[in-house]
C-alpha cells in the first residue's frame, strides 16, 4: 500500500497504529495477517479519520 500510494512505509505504519490505538483498525500477524476494519465503513467518518490523524 505504501508503495502503491507514494508514501515510506514508516509513515504508513505510524498512521494504522493511531487507527489501531483509536478502534478504528486491528491486527493480525502472521501470513494471512495485516489490518482490518473494526468497524463498518459506513459507521466511519472523514472527521474521525482527520481528528485521529491531525497533529498540530
Amino acid at each position: 500500500m505504501a508503495k502503491r500510494e507514494k508514501i515510506p512505509r514508516r509513515y504508513l505504519q505510524q498512521i494504522f497504529q493511531k487507527l489501531k490505538r483509536t478502534g478504528i483498525l486491528d491486527s493480525e500477524r502472521g501470513p494471512s495477517g495485516g489490518y482490518f476494519l473494526m468497524k463498518r465503513p459506513e459507521e466511519i467518518t472523514i472527521g474521525e479519520i482527520v481528528r485521529i490523524l491531525d497533529v498540530r
